[in-house]
């Protein structure tokens, strides 16, 4: 598996969140991707309708 660096405040709310929500940090990370993704999507997609 690749690992991946992030800056030592993000490593600090990840893991916050992580246990806050009782979630393996990579699930926590996982899901802040796929949400990412989501609103890429759709701001890509409203930018697309405009022209």
């Amino acid at each position: 598996m690749p690992t991946v660096r992030i800056n030592p405040s993000s490593l600090q709310v990840l893991k916050q969140i992580a246990k806050q929500a009782e979630e393996p940090m990579q699930t926590i990370l996982e899901k802040a991707i796929e949400m990412y993704r989501r609103q890429w999507f759709l701001k890509k997609q409203m930018r697309l309708m405009q022209l």
